[in-house]
């Protein structure tokens, strides 16, 4: 369910613990699909992308504020790292024929960093990704161990501490 409030005549939607049942596009493909749709500063949801395309904008300089994330294969669990935030407390889990959200929109606040683990369904397989990152360009995500309690095995994408937004982001099941 997602939290609303209102600013000065614009509604404003906290999304950080939201679970969103939107059809995305995964729910129609075949084969191991990840989709994703940005929300981006200054011009609000962009179109849905899939497998590896990239959602955003690279170079633009605009902030990537919120992502919506389904898939039709296993479960992914994602959490934002959001300027002047931090880590979001939980992480929100996609799985067929369920859409998630982390980020927020409509306060100008960008993703900086998004950690992520897979659960992959009968064939095995993980999800590999990539951010550009304002000043930095392209980087490709990395993987630690041990997180949290349910989380053995986990991806980072992003950093943190170094005010450098993400401006786009991609996935792809492998």
């Amino acid at each position: 369910m997602l939290k609303r409030a209102m600013r000065v005549g614009t509604t404003v939607v906290l999304a950080t613990a939201a679970t969103l049942t939107l059809g995305g596009p995964a729910e129609a493909g075949t084969g191991q699909e990840i989709c994703y749709q940005a929300h981006v500063q200054d011009r609000g949801w962009l179109p849905w992308v899939c497998n590896g395309a990239w959602a955003g904008t690279r170079g633009e300089g605009k902030n990537l504020e919120a992502l919506r994330v389904t898939t039709n294969y296993g479960e992914i669990c994602l959490r934002a790292h959001r300027s002047r935030y931090g880590w979001d407390s939980t992480e929100q889990c996609a799985k067929p024929g369920k859409t998630v959200q982390i980020g927020t929109e409509g306060m100008n606040v960008p993703i900086e960093a998004i950690e992520y683990v897979e659960r992959p369904g009968g064939s095995g397989g993980y999800v590999f990704s990539t951010a550009h990152l304002r000043d930095k360009g392209d980087v490709p995500h990395y993987r630690t161990s041990t997180y949290h309690t349910g989380w053995n095995y986990y991806a980072r994408l992003g950093t943190t501490g170094e005010a450098r937004p993400m401006e786009a982001v991609r996935f792809n099941w492998s």
